[in-house]
């Protein structure tokens, strides 16, 4: 396929935290100028501001949504969607071979392998399976079930979490702490920390009605990194490991990319295993023996992508240009190490009518 100086895409969750990294990195390829078409769910969706259209869509798992997306493709000619939404990546794989007819392409894995990546249980015991050292771990479905689990797991009195099965960023992580210091709890941190102990746990489990699926593993106490890659079919072409320094509701608010080649190595195995393809996140962080073992697949782009465009690796640029055959330079994959990153708070604004705005 040749190259063009235009191309039409559609990003899709443009109301999430990755949102405005995606399209400042896209608007920053010297040689192509992009027609950004956003949807989300949310039509005050805070990303709207920043594409040339926006669309408000349904929900991943309504019925209306492929045919909805399908009729912006076509209505728009995109050339490549680009998903920052878990939910979704499983309807858009089905769709590829029809978005394809006309035109409309996306680096995407498939669907066996998103299923297996974006259900926490599965995506543990599959990695074992093929040879990857996971965490110790239980899936549970009962309040019973999670008693068994926090027991076998903290024995010797070691911190465990837990986790449900489906969810993104931080919601519903819990460190289980046998005896947590409530003082401290109390006076020095804010209500919502991530820390429980195991019989408010228990007591809360067994007097809800149901509980969804959780995940139970023992708690990584070591640096944490989330690392960007791109794959090619469960080959790695770029992993970058980014040191998450601090992290505010599952988002990195302070970090620094880092050359750990023991981080690097272990994603390349992961994403080997199971057969990934287009722009990837995998978190990882270190066990108290200092080994990196898995944490979560989000086989899409995450939220702080941007760091690595700011690292001199433009991922979501790259994701576009495998989705359409294009050749990636060396030249295009030279990480500059060392880079630092830290957010800070911005305004967008809503009038009673016509477009957000900023100031």
């Amino acid at each position: 396929m040749l190259f063009r100086s235009s191309l039409n895409v559609l990003v899709t969750g443009v109301g999430s935290p990755a949102a405005l990294g995606v399209i400042r990195s896209l608007r920053r390829v010297p040689d192509c100028r992009f027609h950004i078409t956003g949807v989300d769910v949310n039509p005050n969706a805070i990303g709207a501001v920043w594409c040339d259209d926006f669309c408000v869509v349904p929900r991943p798992d309504e019925p209306a949504f492929p045919e909805i997306i399908t009729k912006l493709c076509r209505a728009h000619s995109i050339d490549v969607i680009l998903s920052l939404v878990t939910k979704e990546l499983e309807v858009l794989a089905a769709l590829q071979p029809t978005l394809a007819c006309f035109g409309t392409h996306l680096a995407l894995s498939t669907r066996e392998s998103l299923r297996a990546a974006n259900h926490k249980g599965a995506l543990l015991h599959l990695l074992r399976q093929r040879g990857v050292e996971v965490p110790e771990f239980s899936t549970v479905k009962s309040a019973s079930e999670l008693q068994e689990a926090v027991n076998v797991l903290s024995h010797g009195g070691k911190p465990v979490c837990c986790k449900p099965i489906y969810g993104d960023g931080s919601r519903g992580f819990h460190i289980i702490a046998t005896r947590p210091d409530e003082a401290r709890r109390l006076f020095e941190e804010k209500p919502d920390s991530t820390y429980i102990s195991k019989s408010e746990l228990l007591r809360i489990a067994q007097e809800a009605n149901r509980i969804p699926e959780l995940i139970v593993m023992e708690y990584l106490p070591g640096d944490e990194y989330s690392v960007d890659a791109l794959a090619k079919h469960g080959e790695t072409i770029v992993a970058i490991p980014r040191l998450r320094e601090q992290i505010v509701s599952g988002i990195t608010t302070k970090g620094v990319i880092v050359n750990h080649r023991d981080v690097t190595a272990y994603v390349k195995h992961v994403v080997a295993a199971l057969g990934l393809h287009g722009n990837v996140g995998v978190q990882v962080r270190r066990n108290a023996e200092g080994n990196v073992r898995i944490l979560e697949v989000n086989p899409r782009l995450q939220g702080t992508t941007v760091h690595c465009t700011a690292a001199g690796v433009n991922l979501p640029w790259l994701g576009v240009k495998l989705a359409l055959l294009e050749s990636i330079s060396e030249e295009e994959l030279q990480v500059h190490y060392g880079t630092r990153m830290m957010r800070h708070w911005s305004e967008v604004f809503f009038a009673d009518e016509g477009k957000p705005y900023t100031l």
